[in-house]
């Protein structure tokens, strides 16, 4: 069972397969964040909004909170293509960063967590979460590319 936990927890990093998030993000400024690029339907700011509120709602329903149905894909995404200041800005990526955090210290309880309305239970909740990051990082790393902003600065694949 550690060995599954282990993977769940490696896998919200990316672990084996791509960039951590923290990397992925790592020296992104607010004004290429909200940045329009040609032929994208979003900019970094919105996917970075967007994967933000799900992870948060993810982590309220690990929490046992009971949370109403997001009913349409659209209460997800913000229409601000840009954030309205650099505090917005890192304010959000922290929140996000450290939530990554706290969902990988949350699966230590995951045996005793269950929510068969929506998910089955917690380990979908989480195999939803590290899917979801995984799928968003890869984009908002393909805009970093196109905006000429990669890789970051500490390094990063280009293949």
């Amino acid at each position: 069972m550690e060995e599954i936990k282990n993977a769940f927890k490696n896998a919200l990093n990316g672990e084996r397969a791509h960039l951590s998030p923290v990397k992925a993000l790592e020296g992104l400024t607010p004004e290429v964040a909200g940045k329009l690029i040609h032929n994208s339907p979003y900019t970094i700011w919105q996917l970075i909004k967007h994967v933000s509120f799900w992870h948060d709602y993810f982590l309220d329903y690990l929490s046992e909170n009971k949370l109403p149905r997001v009913e349409k894909s659209g209460d997800g995404w913000v229409q601000n293509p840009a954030p309205a200041n650099d505090h917005e800005f890192s304010e959000t990526l922290d929140t996000l960063l450290n939530n990554i955090e706290k969902a990988k210290t949350i699966i230590k309880d995951i045996d005793r967590l269950n929510y068969p309305e929506r998910y089955e239970n917690a380990w979908n909740v989480y195999q939803a979460m590290a899917s979801h990051i995984s799928y968003h990082l890869g984009e908002i790393v393909l805009l970093r590319r196109m905006a000429g902003d990669y890789p970051p600065p500490s390094g990063g694949y280009v293949w």
